[in-house]
């Protein structure tokens, strides 16, 4: 970022660098929208399945989706998470990249060295034995 004198009257803004889009929020954004909806689905099975005691089968019986959900629910709701967790790593990694740093450094990796900031040597008596 670099900042820029606004027309002499002491203030100061900054000017955003354009970042380059991440993908992956897209992918999380629909993964995200898909797990919601399939945990919304599978708890209505759940208590389809309590309050009526089984689901009723067939293809005319306008519950194809409970039925599947019934079938493959936690299969279903395993991958999603899979791919929300795969996208969050992914969020992270490319906005670490995007940002200029090395993400296998990790998080001490973002913080300036010393910030300006200098220790103090220890003093003479402190060094006496």
């Amino acid at each position: 970022m670099r900042r820029l004198a606004a027309g002499g009257r002491g203030k100061i803004s900054v000017a955003k660098t354009k970042q380059p889009f991440n993908p992956f929020y897209a992918l999380l954004l629909v993964a995200g929208i898909l797990f919601a909806v399939s945990a919304c689905a599978y708890g209505v099975m759940a208590f389809t399945a309590v309050k009526n005691g089984r689901i009723v089968e067939g293809p005319s019986s306008g519950q194809r989706l409970l039925v599947f959900l019934d079938d493959h629910g936690g299969k279903l709701l395993t991958g999603e998470l899979l791919v929300l967790a795969i996208a969050t790593v992914g969020v992270m990694y490319w906005d670490q990249r995007a940002a200029g740093r090395n993400p296998e450094q990790g998080p001490a990796a973002e913080r300036p060295a010393a910030a300006g900031r200098t220790e103090t040597p220890p003093r003479e008596s402190e060094n006496r034995p």
